[in-house]
């Protein structure tokens, strides 16, 4: 099995090298060659080469045969987090029919000493060979760094474009520094795994981003059939505190009336209604029960204690509902995959927060009219020295050609105005919306 990627590479090869020119087989073979050693490691990397294959590595001495060069190159594709991409930019024929190179630029990662991750940019330069079977096959590799690795605060994975992520990172990272306060990103697009973080595993308060966990509890459930979509609720006067945002309360402001489980979820998600949260945790037991279930997702990076009611009484309660950025793109991306909730629960979720009318100059705020985005806000207001705890919104962008990434956004004690803390996530947006519309 480990050399089925080698046959199907072999068979894709010998079955267009009629149809492009031996420069264009050239760049197609080296792409390959970088795709296969993403996904298969070491394996990849001996099997790309001919039997008499030679390189020149970091030793800058010549290391001749595939074995040989498994020596060499098995611990280094051991290394923790190691990560090696490149893109080749240009192909020639040295004898044609039978002789070429290629040259490009390569992306080294990989943890320091310090357990820090690092990135290497570098040059390389491979000689290809036609084999009898009319496949190319690499004789002669080498390749030489373009200056020290350096620490990354930033993390593209995998990478495999060079120039443009630096654009990128280096986009994202001029919102951030130009926004006040602290600020949490996690991106990913769904179809590759390229990802970018920023503060990852700092605890920032999620105010009503926590809904979305509580409604995946909610809807874990109805899986198991301990609840049902369509079950009526009591909900009494008392239910409706008067002091907090709840459309459910202005809509029924007398109270006592049956409502279907399924209204009230849809509330707490495309309205934020909090008194429709804080009757969804009476019905799942409480905020333990709630923690719990996405503990056993294995989500650990989020904490659920508090009710809105309790965060209402106490500005400072709020903290104590916090979530890692990279936590939260986790469970998104698990539920839009389908890993958690049923199919229909999954598609009932994601119409709903496809309804988000909060926050439209978040996420959505740059994004071309139409786009099609789950997501869910979250909003603390400011406190009486005009710091806000909490500007939020987490959700999933669809892309015009169908692909999928996952954003999450968190600003945290900020002293710029409403306006601009939701310019921060949609700049931030739209950026990443622009990175992945051509790469």
């Amino acid at each position: 099995m480990k050399y089925l990627f080698t046959l199907l590479f072999l068979f894709t090869v010998s079955a267009i090298a009629q149809e492009v020119s031996e420069p264009e087989q050239l760049m197609q073979a080296d792409r390959a060659f970088d795709l296969a050693v993403s996904q298969h490691g070491v394996d990849a990397w001996i099997s790309f080469f001919a039997p008499n294959g030679s390189m020149i590595g970091d030793t800058s001495q010549p290391i001749v045969g595939r074995e040989a060069i498994r020596k060499v190159m098995a611990p280094i594709f051991a290394l923790p987090s190691f990560s090696l991409r490149w893109k080749p930019v240009h192909a020639e024929m040295m004898i044609p029919g039978r002789v070429g190179y290629t040259i490009g630029k390569s992306e080294r990662r990989r943890k320091n000493s310090d357990g820090a991750m690092t990135l290497q940019y570098g040059t390389y330069a491979t000689v290809w060979m036609k084999q009898p079977d009319s496949t190319w096959k690499a004789v002669f590799d080498t390749g030489c760094s373009d200056g020290p690795a350096r620490v990354i605060d930033f993390l593209l994975f995998p990478s495999g474009i060079f120039a443009q992520p630096d654009a990128f990172r280096a986009k994202i990272d001029s919102i951030v520094s130009a926004s006040p306060g602290v600020i949490g990103v996690a991106i990913e697009l769904l179809e590759s795994g390229d990802s970018l973080t920023v503060n990852p595993l700092l605890h920032l308060p999620m105010q009503s981003v926590y809904k979305f966990p509580v409604a995946l509890a909610v809807l874990n459930r109805v899986d198991h059939h301990l609840l049902s979509l369509d079950q009526m609720i009591r909900v009494t006067k008392t239910d409706l505190l008067p002091d907090t945002w709840s459309p459910l309360r202005e809509r029924y402001p007398a109270g006592n009336v049956d409502l279907p489980l399924r209204e009230i979820l849809s509330a707490m998600i495309s309205q934020s209604d909090n008194n429709g949260c804080d009757i969804l945790f009476r019905l799942l037991g409480g905020t333990d029960s709630v923690q719990a279930y996405i503990r056993s997702l294995g989500i650990t990076g989020i904490a659920i204690a508090a009710t809105e009611e309790q965060m209402h009484k106490d500005w400072n309660v709020q903290f104590a509902n916090w979530c890692e950025p990279k936590a939260m793109l986790q469970l998104l991306k698990q539920f839009y995959l389908g890993n958690i909730l049923s199919s229909g629960n999954t598609a009932f979720l994601r119409t709903v927060m496809e309804r988000t009318g909060t926050g439209p100059g978040r996420i959505r705020g740059q994004l071309p009219p139409g786009t099609l985005v789950s997501h869910k806000t979250g909003s603390s207001g400011e406190n009486e020295v005009g710091i806000a705890a909490a500007t939020n919104d987490v959700g999933i962008v669809t892309l015009p050609d169908g692909r999928h990434y996952v954003i999450v956004v968190f600003v945290s004690n900020s002293t710029a105005n409403e306006d601009a803390r939701d310019a921060t996530i949609s700049s931030i947006a739209r950026a990443a919306w622009d990175f992945f519309l051509t790469h």
